[in-house]
Formats: structure tokens, sequence, C-alpha cells
């Protein structure tokens, strides 16, 4: 009888130790990669504009493009 006693007494504890536990970075994390996704398909969009007179991407276009794909898979093995 003591032992369900002292359980029930500590059940209170329960949704304190709930509430007290640190908001999800989920959130966050998504946000984050939605921002990165928008930059690669700025890049992207930028590597196929000037009117399609030109479709040789200069090595910075492309190194924008790698770098912004590099940093969604960086947000995504976070």
């Amino acid at each position: 009888m003591t032992i369900f006693v002292r359980l029930f007494s500590l059940g209170w504890l329960l949704p304190a130790l709930a509430l007290a536990q640190p908001a999800s970075p989920l959130p966050q994390l998504l946000a984050e990669r939605r921002v990165l996704t928008q930059r690669y398909a700025e890049a992207n969009a930028q590597r196929h504009s000037l009117f399609g007179l030109s479709n040789k991407a200069s090595k910075k276009d492309l190194q924008e493009v790698v770098d912004a794909l590099q940093g969604i898979v960086d947000k995504d093995e976070q």
C-alpha cells in the first residue's frame, strides 16, 4: 500500500516534467531549410536567365547552386 501511495504522490510531477522539456527544434530547422531551398531556386533560376540565350553557366553560378544544395543537405542532417 505504501508503494502505491508513493507512486500516486509522485504522479503530479509527470505533467510538470512534460512542460519542462525544451521545445522541439524541428520548426526552426524547417524554416531554415525553407530559406535554403529558396536560395537554391533563386540560384538555379539565375543560371537559366537572360532569355535563355546562354545555356552555359558560369563557375560562379554553378558554385552558388552547389552551395545552396550543400546547405540543404547539411540542414537535413541536423
